[in-house]
């Protein structure tokens, strides 16, 4: 099922479709109320399992979204229960671990500095003076959840701050160690909605020019820079980019995520905003990883001059 095929499918469910930013259109939510059905706050995309409205706050699956249900419509009026709050989890906005390894403290042949070495990352003063990064040892580690089973023992944490404030962090598995190299690892694992935010928000708020990447460390390459947290943007994340007066998409260039790429350039370049979207592969990268900080910012000025309109930013 392509993009198309889910409109068209949605129109002969909901009767209407509106586009939306980026690869997300809108629909009546199914679950609201007839007053605030109209307003459309229920928005679907292809690249995600489910959604949640912006009103009534319920979660459905497509498989739901698509399907032959009868769906009960939440009474704001009259509420017959009161929803009990979702608990927060103890290590949700706590750095997880009883002890931690400052990243410019490492030993150059740590597992955890060779792995962002690997990526062409070396300037660990600025990962841990700006962005905190550290390492949690074997012996210091908590376990976050036992199904499946996560620990923070022997991996790299990025803490994530929203306007002077942590909101969470994300953590990531190192090869090379004994929890590491597990099979049943998960590789990346963070307890806060991170489809609300986007890693290093506050570090990039200092320039007029933001960079968009996916992953933490594409992001540290750049000073201006921010990351997604996955492979899919929201529409709140979209929003955020707006902040700015010129963005530079620059994801990785596999198609689909070109493809991806494109949309959310369209969608800020329809506003005010300026937006440009830099696909890696034209430069012989699969994607910012492979590249230097200085060959990137070779690129950065490149993909700008060529508009004849170089922002200021610094790298």
């Amino acid at each position: 099922m392509n993009e198309q095929d889910l409109v068209n499918m949605l129109k002969a469910r909901y009767g209407v479709v509106k586009e939306a930013s980026g690869n997300w259109v809108r629909i009546p939510c199914p679950t609201c109320t007839a007053k605030d059905r109209k307003k459309m706050k229920r928005y679907i995309s292809k690249q995600h399992l489910g959604t949640k409205c912006f009103i009534c706050n319920v979660y459905l699956t497509i498989e739901e979204i698509l399907g032959d249900y009868n769906f009960p419509v939440a009474n704001y009026e009259k509420p017959t229960t009161i929803a009990k709050p979702k608990e927060e989890h103890p290590w949700a906005k706590r750095m997880p671990g009883r002890e931690f390894v400052p990243l410019n403290r490492l030993a150059h042949d740590h597992p955890a500095a060779q792995f962002l070495h690997n990526d062409h990352l070396y300037d660990f003063d600025r990962y841990y003076e700006e962005n905190g990064i550290v390492y949690c040892p074997a012996d210091a580690g908590v376990i976050i959840t036992s199904k499946p089973f996560v620990t923070s023992a022997e991996r790299l944490i990025f803490p994530v701050t929203f306007r002077g404030e942590m909101i969470g962090w994300q953590m990531r598995s190192i090869p090379g160690t004994i929890f590491g190299d597990r099979k049943d690892v998960i590789k990346y694992y963070h307890l806060f909605d991170k489809g609300n935010y986007l890693y290093n928000y506050d570090n990039a708020k200092k320039y007029s020019m933001v960079v968009l990447t996916e992953g933490v460390k594409k992001t540290l390459k750049f000073f201006n820079g921010v990351a997604s947290l996955g492979k899919g943007l929201t529409p709140i994340q979209i929003q955020m980019l707006q902040e700015w007066d010129y963005v530079t998409i620059f994801l990785d260039s596999e198609e689909s995520t070109q493809l991806l790429a494109r949309q959310i350039t369209a969608a800020i370049n329809a506003g005010p905003k300026t937006a440009i979207n830099i696909n890696p592969g034209k430069y012989g990268f699969p994607s910012p990883d492979e590249a230097t900080k200085e060959q990137l910012e070779e690129i950065l000025i490149n993909e700008w001059g060529n508009k004849k309109q170089i922002p200021s930013y610094s790298m």
